[in-house]
């Protein structure tokens, strides 16, 4: 399709307004897991047309203080109430969450949810990034409920064990998914001015990020090998990404 520059804000307006339908469609569809996974997929791959072809009203937008946009992310505890201290693993998706998605993330405290992440990037860009993380939030909640019925009362190292390898089988496809990303983004001169415009819109804004690395813990590694193959069932993209070899996981610092 031939477009012109005049038509380009619809453009963007129409596929900005077809990512919030997706969003909208998948949070209607609860019990309903393929078409989650197939609404969210839709989401991304219409936000990486917008990037594409949007990409210089995205430019300018950066220039101005209304590019840049905060969005808190939904609770890590299990009931969505109080969180003294942020769990580690949440920590780890939510940092390789906001990789995907050209954003960042930082830990502050709430005086009614305790420690909570606050998602910072480009508008479009924060708006899936943050919908896209209490997605997989609430399938890791689901797995490990799932795995406490098959295993009555489990002990805290088998329930962080497997807990912390669904993490680990989710944090491997979204991996994944970024790398095939890249590989379209690095034959786009324009898709790669973009990325490095948004992290310094970011920066400016917010300072650079530094995230560290956890050092490995005690593990129940049946119960972990067992989280990972289940974490890598999650539909982030259209199959699962197997076979991926273990790296320490980032955190927040």
């Amino acid at each position: 399709m031939t477009e012109t520059t005049n038509d380009k804000p619809q453009i963007a307006e129409n596929v900005l307004e077809r990512i919030r339908k997706c969003l909208a469609m998948a949070a209607d569809k609860r019990g309903n897991e393929n078409e989650i996974a197939a609404a969210a997929r839709q989401a991304e791959a219409l936000l990486r047309k917008y990037n594409l072809e949007a990409s210089d009203i995205i430019m300018e937008e950066l220039k101005g203080a209304e590019g840049i946009e905060v969005r808190f992310a939904a609770s890590p505890s299990v009931n969505g109430g109080f969180v003294k201290r942020m769990p580690t693993w949440a920590q780890h998706l939510a940092v390789v969450t906001c990789e995907f998605f050209d954003c960042h993330v930082m830990i502050t405290s709430n005086a009614k949810f305790g420690q909570v992440l606050k998602f910072v990037g480009y508008k479009t860009d924060v708006e899936v990034c943050n919908w896209t993380f209490s997605y997989l939030m609430e399938a890791i909640k689901r797995f490990s409920h799932n795995y406490a019925q098959l295993n009555p009362n489990p002990t805290r190292l088998l329930s962080s064990s497997y807990r912390a390898g669904v993490v680990h089988g989710i944090i491997t496809v979204l991996r994944q998914a970024k790398t095939e990303k890249e590989k379209v983004v690095s034959n786009n001169s324009s898709s790669t001015a973009l990325v490095v415009a948004k992290r310094r819109a970011i920066e400016d804004r917010f300072g650079k990020f530094n995230y560290g690395t956890s050092k490995g813990r005690e593990r129940d590694w049946s119960a972990y090998l067992q989280g990972e193959a289940d974490g890598k069932t999650v539909n982030v993209k259209a199959t699962a990404i197997r076979g991926a070899s273990k790296t320490n996981a980032k955190q927040l610092t």
